[in-house]
C-alpha cells in the first residue's frame, strides 16, 4: 500500500537519491521495471505492488490501432505509465498513453499519466488538463507534483495551481476596484462581474469558438467608449433565441450562442469604460482561463467584496467537493454505470447519447453558477468518452477536436437557474 512522504525535505532528498541512482540508465526493455519499481518503494512508499494495485504489461485493446497492446505500468485509479527509452518521441509515447487510457473503461481511467524517457519526465493531469514537464535531474525540485499521486488524495492543490488561481483572482479584483473607483458597485456591479467570469470560461472551454469574446474585447476603442455599449449589446444578443435576433446584427455578435437560465436576463445599467478600466478588461480578457478551476467563481468574489456586501447580495458559492457530493449520487454514478454497461454496444451507448440530451439541470438557489458549470464539465466529459467508443466501435480512429463543432448532445440549453424579480 501507499504512504504519504512525511515532509517536503524527506521527499526532495529521496527524489535527489533516486535521480541520482538512475541518470546512467537509458534502456527500456533492460531497465524500465526496475526504474518504476524503485519509484515506488523510494517515493510512493509502496511495499507490496500487487496490494497497491499496480500491474506491468497490462493488456488492452488500444483505440488508436485497434490492436491487442500492452501498458507499460498501470496503477488502478492512480496513474497509467508509459515509458520508453532514452531519446524517444514523448509526444508519441504520450499519444500512444492516451490511447491505451481511453481504451479503459469509465470507472478505470486513473486521473494521470506519466510518460518517462529515463532522463525526462512528461506528468499530465487529465483531470485538469495540464501537463508538466521535466528532466530527471530537476525531479527533487518537481517532486511536488507527484505528492497528489503518492497520498492518493485528488483534491489537494499544488502550490502552482494556487499561484495560478491567485493570479486570477488579483486581475479580477483589479478591475472590480477600477469599477469600484467609479462608482460603480452593488448588485448591478455583481451581475456584470458573474457574467463576464462566464464569457471568459467561455472562451476558452469550448462554448463557441475559442477567443471569440476576446477579439470583441481587443476590437473596442482604446480610450474604452465603446467597450459598454458592446458588452450591454451582448449581454442582449446572449439572452436572445437565435432566431429571434436582428438580421442586421454585427459579425462579432453573431459567434454567440443564446444562453437560456437567466445569466443575462435582467437589465442592468451601462458602464461607462475610460482608458483605464480597459486595460484592467484587456488584462483579464488576455488571461488563460483554460487553467483555472471554474469554482475559483466563488474565491473570486471573496477575494474582492467583503463578508457583509455578499451577505446582503445573498451571494453564495459551493466549493466543487461539496458540489460533487450532490451530483455524483444524484445523477453522475447512474449515468457512469451505464455508461460501463453499455461499453460494447452500439445500440445502447446511442440510447445513452440520447437520453444524455433530455437531462435538465436545475439550480433554484443559483449565484455565481458554479452548480451548473460542475455539472455541465461532467456531463460534456462523459458524452465526450461516449463519443469517442462509439468511433472505436464502428472503426473511426482519430482524434476527437475539442472545438465546439462535433455536434454535442450536451448543450447549454439544458442547464437552468431561478431568477426572482422583486
Amino acid at each position: 500500500m501507499a504512504t504519504e512522504l512525511k515532509t517536503p525535505e524527506l521527499s526532495r532528498n529521496a527524489a535527489a537519491a533516486f535521480a541520482d541512482k538512475w541518470k546512467s540508465y537509458t534502456d527500456e526493455k533492460q531497465h524500465a521495471r526496475g526504474f518504476c519499481g524503485d519509484f515506488f518503494r523510494a517515493l510512493c512508499g509502496v511495499d507490496d505492488e500487487e496490494v497497491a494495485g499496480i500491474e506491468y504489461e497490462k493488456r488492452v485493446k488500444s483505440t488508436i490501432s485497434g490492436n491487442q497492446e500492452y501498458i507499460d505500468v498501470y496503477w488502478k485509479n492512480v496513474a497509467l505509465i508509459e515509458h520508453k527509452s532514452a531519446g524517444e518521441n514523448l509526444d508519441k509515447a504520450e499519444l500512444q498513453a492516451r490511447g491505451y487510457w481511453l481504451s479503459l473503461p469509465p470507472g478505470y481511467r486513473p486521473k494521470t499519466i506519466i510518460i518517462s524517457d529515463f532522463l525526462n519526465f512528461r506528468l499530465i493531469d487529465v483531470a485538469l488538463n495540464r501537463t508538466h514537464d521535466f528532466p530527471l535531474s530537476k525531479l527533487p525540485e518537481n517532486i511536488h507534483r507527484f505528492e497528489a499521486i503518492i497520498s492518493g488524495n485528488r483534491t489537494r492543490i499544488s502550490e502552482e495551481e494556487i499561484t495560478v488561481d491567485q493570479v486570477a483572482a488579483k486581475l479580477m479584483a483589479n478591475l472590480y476596484l477600477e469599477l469600484e473607483d467609479h462608482g460603480y458597485e452593488g448588485h448591478e456591479t455583481s451581475i456584470f462581474l458573474i457574467r463576464i467570469l462566464f464569457l471568459l470560461f467561455g472562451d476558452d472551454t469550448g462554448m463557441w469558438a475559442k477567443n471569440t469574446f476576446l477579439k470583441l474585447v481587443m476590437g473596442t476603442k482604446e480610450d474604452g467608449s465603446d467597450v459598454g455599449s458592446k458588452l450591454d449589446t451582448l449581454f442582449e444578443i446572449l439572452n436572445t433565441p437565435e432566431d429571434k435576433r436582428p438580421k442586421a446584427l454585427g459579425e462579432e455578435f453573431k459567434p454567440f450562442p443564446y444562453v437560456n437560465g437567466g445569466i443575462f436576463a435582467e437589465k442592468i445599467s451601462v458602464i461607462d469604460f475610460n482608458k483605464k478600466m480597459r486595460v484592467a478588461f484587456v488584462e483579464v480578457a488576455n488571461y488563460d482561463w483554460t487553467t483555472i478551476n471554474p469554482t475559483i467563481f466563488g474565491s473570486l468574489f471573496q477575494l474582492i467584496k467583503n463578508k457583509e456586501a455578499r451577505r446582503e447580495l445573498g451571494e453564495y458559492y459551493t466549493t466543487e467537493e461539496n458540489i460533487n457530493k450532490v451530483v455524483f449520487p444524484l445523477f453522475l454514478d447512474e449515468l457512469n454505470e451505464r455508461l460501463a454497461s453499455a461499453w460494447d454496444s452500439m445500440k445502447e451507448l446511442r440510447k445513452l447519447r440520447q437520453d444524455l440530451a433530455r437531462i435538465k439541470i436545475f439550480d433554484p438557489a443559483c449565484g455565481c453558477g458554479n452548480f451548473l458549470v460542475v455539472s455541465y464539465r461532467h456531463l460534456r466529459q462523459l458524452e465526450l468518452e461516449l463519443i469517442a467508443r462509439l468511433n472505436d466501435l464502428e472503426g473511426k480512429q482519430g482524434v476527437i477536436q475539442l472545438d465546439g463543432s462535433m455536434g454535442l448532445s450536451i448543450t447549454l440549453n439544458q442547464f437552468f437557474d431561478m431568477v426572482i424579480i422583486i
